[in-house]
């Protein structure tokens, strides 16, 4: 009897949260701001010494990727994996904390809106943040909606709210 009292609470729980329209807009793209700010200074310094190892005499990405396939891999490459670690660095966060540097700075949280936030959710909550083309697809759902949830938000089963 109690399972079924504490499932209906969490069933409960979870529409409820479902149902508060998200933060907004402006708070989450400053939040976003300063996440890619924290985010770029922690990474400069190891990728400084990177890019000016690889690029040597080169004056300019073109003349990299006209170099060769291996450089234009090589870049390619990089890229995906600073994006990888762009993705860990929202996923990890939101999911030990519910929140990154600038959601807290922001007074913003992760809710799920099924029970206890997974790292699955975050992970694929943050897959958009790839690339800006994506994110800005993905957020450009959430303000046809009318509901302040990004599709992947939607999709994952979380929402952004004021703490």
């Amino acid at each position: 009897m109690n399972k079924k009292v504490s499932s209906r609470k969490k069933a409960s729980k979870a529409s409820n949260i479902a149902d508060v329209m998200g933060a907004s807009y402006i708070k989450r793209i400053m939040a976003y701001f300063i996440d890619m700010l924290v985010v770029s200074l922690v990474m400069y310094f190891p990728m400084k010494g990177l890019f000016s190892g690889m690029i040597g005499d080169e004056e300019t990405f073109s003349s990299l990727f006209a170099a060769s396939n291996e450089m234009s891999f090589s870049i390619f490459l990089l890229d995906f994996v600073l994006a990888l670690v762009f993705i860990l660095y929202f996923a990890l966060l939101e999911f030990k904390l519910s929140q990154t540097v600038g959601k807290m700075m922001m007074g913003l949280e992760v809710k799920s809106v099924i029970g206890e936030l997974t790292f699955r959710q975050c992970f694929m909550r943050n897959i958009s943040k790839m690339s800006v083309m994506f994110l800005f697809i993905d957020s450009i759902y959430g303000l046809f909606k009318g509901t302040r949830r990004r599709f992947l938000e939607k999709y994952s089963s979380t929402v952004v709210v004021n703490k």
